[in-house]
């Protein structure tokens, strides 16, 4: 995958327990999620069909049944390349200290590099019971939540976590930085944006913004403004019958050649003929 945004999301907790747990199902849809992070931690859970993931520089495919942990600000992204169903389970930062006893915590769990094992179908099992929960909602289904959260955290530390890996503070706080630029060049992608411009404003120089753009996030700042351009480029060409010229000259592509060759790159065809597909 060639192009990226990368930008910060707030994780807000489902009432009454302390994570966010929910599933989404995606149809007939190949738009890339574009790179962000969070402090909450996230496990995808895989039930059927399968899910792209981009995460330190490798490409994860989840097919039916696998699942991943992504720990708290490890910058990722997703793709539905064919229809799924996948159980989210987001467990916020300050929750985590919970099952680290205020230590740095760094999780390596997934069934793409880590051999099948007994841990494994008890992670799928906790993931589903937990989701079921929160969808039941009766008096006492918090407790039931809170009890396999525990379980689920045990497992984890006990089995998978590793005490020497990403406790990076310069890190995190370029990513904290990253996030105010990231937020300013999505509020104005349309507009002639250079590396130049943007250096300014945030008191950088060019050359060292292209440089911690680089380091910390594995892209350029013109292939993550290009993907910013695209993916809203990418929901008018699916919802709307707007030209590809309106779309272009909307999303900030200099002439509608550089949104068709950035849009082949991506999804495989041409925009006019992915409009024609979805209308079909």
């Amino acid at each position: 995958m060639n192009y990226t945004e990368y930008k910060h999301e707030l994780i807000i907790p489902n009432e009454s327990i302390p994570v966010k747990i929910f599933d989404f199902a995606a149809h007939n849809d190949l738009r890339v999620i574009p790179y962000h992070w969070h402090n909450s931690a996230e496990i995808l859970y895989v039930r059927r069909g399968k899910l792209n993931i981009w995460m330190n520089k490798k490409n994860y495919v989840l097919k039916q049944n696998d699942f991943i942990y992504i720990n708290s600000k490890e910058v990722h992204s997703t793709q539905s390349p064919e229809d799924n169903e996948v159980i989210v389970l987001q467990i916020p930062g300050n929750f985590l200290e919970t099952f680290s006893n205020n230590q740095s915590l760094y999780i390596h769990c997934n069934t793409i590099e880590i051999e099948e094992n007994k841990y494994f179908d008890q992670i799928r099992k906790i993931l589903y019971q937990m989701y079921i929960c929160s969808q039941i909602k009766d008096d006492a289904f918090y407790l039931k939540v809170y009890s396999l959260l525990f379980e689920l955290g045990y497992i984890l530390v006990k089995n998978f976590w590793i005490k020497e890996e990403h406790a990076n503070i310069n890190t995190y706080k370029y990513l904290n930085k990253l996030s105010e630029i990231c937020e300013y060049i999505k509020s104005h992608y349309q507009e002639n944006l250079t590396l130049n411009e943007v250096a300014g404003i945030y008191g950088y120089s060019p050359q060292y913004l292209s440089r911690i753009f680089k380091k910390y996030t594995g892209t350029t700042f013109l292939a993550y403004l290009n993907t910013i351009r695209l993916n809203m480029a990418y929901k008018q060409i699916t919802q709307t019958d707007y030209s590809i010229l309106t779309i272009a000259e909307d999303n900030g592509f200099s002439n509608v050649k550089a949104l068709n060759k950035l849009f082949k790159e991506t999804y495989g065809v041409t925009p006019t003929a992915y409009h024609k597909q979805i209308k079909k």
